[in-house]
């Protein structure tokens, strides 16, 4: 059974007369390619064409973004943001089609908590990321009877020049051990290009998987605009990108991502949290 790939999004972007038409054309196509194909086609239309579906997980979205942000700012003494991203369309249908299981993707939906470690030390404010990601698990769990999703994951090997210049736990905190397969931990795992950060993914009572990302600041410098920049290093322009800046126009729809929240922040009465960070969303 053919499945859909790069070059077959791209001819369809090249024909199509609006993005309308090309979501049409995609639609069109998937239905026709077996299990593989339907599950996909029926992800796009309840996350993109299904109003009442959109605007609910939307707003399940924003509640966990508040709820975690007030779990951390309470926890963390220095300065605090949030924010959140649903991923744009064609951002999440190229990420689908590289999947057997729609499921393995749980990203549609990314929150993000940043921790200021200007005036903390590197050690405090990572073992603050461990409190917090507990308390995550403990109120999500406990209080809104949520779950969370197993992610397992291999361990990369860094350079001797990055691993020199971060600070890597060698143990997990006691109390996450229970937790230790429904996290993704790049804090002690970091990527070979210098990637850190925690990774947890929440499956609400409504079968909405929300990904919450846990950072500081020294990480955010790293992976956004450093040696693990997203955009540079990991995934440089695609010929799909191109096409959709080449015809412009409503086709640049298709790449908008929608915010969650407008960021929270937490200051302090030393520190106002760093607005380059909060300018990449």
């Amino acid at each position: 059974m053919k499945k859909l790939n790069e070059s077959d999004i791209c001819t369809m972007l090249e024909q199509a007369k609006n993005a309308e038409e090309f979501r049409k054309q995609v639609l069109a196509n998937l239905a026709l390619m077996g299990p593989w194909g339907l599950n996909i086609y029926n992800s796009l239309q309840k996350l993109y064409l299904t109003d009442d579906i959109m605007k609910n997980y939307l707003s399940t979205s924003s509640t966990i973004l508040h709820e975690s942000f007030d779990l951390a700012a309470q926890i963390y003494p220095g300065a605090v943001a949030a924010y959140g991203r649903r991923k744009s369309f064609i951002s999440y249908l190229v990420k689908l089609i590289d999947y057997e299981d729609v499921t393995d993707v749980y990203d549609h939906h990314a929150l993000r908590i940043l921790l200021d470690d200007t005036d903390i030390d590197a050690v405090t404010s990572i073992e603050y990321l461990y409190v917090i990601l507990k308390g995550i698990f403990d109120h999500f769990y406990f209080k809104r009877k949520c779950l969370f999703k197993p992610l397992p994951y291999g361990i990369d090997t860094i350079t001797d020049d990055i691993r020199n210049q971060l600070y890597v736990p060698e143990e997990l905190p006691d109390d996450l051990r229970a937790f230790n397969d429904f996290f993704k931990d790049r804090v002690r795992f970091p990527k070979e290009n210098g990637f850190r950060g925690i990774s947890v993914v929440i499956i609400t009572p409504d079968y909405f998987p929300v990904e919450i990302q846990l950072w500081t600041t020294s990480m955010a410098y790293i992976n956004d605009f450093g040696t693990a920049c997203h955009d540079e290093n990991y995934k440089p322009p695609s010929k799909i990108d191109k096409i959709i800046y080449e015809r412009g126009g409503d086709f640049l729809k298709l790449k908008k991502k929608t915010i969650v929240s407008n960021p929270l922040v937490k200051n302090t009465a030393r520190r106002t949290f760093p607005e380059d960070l909060l300018k990449q969303h």
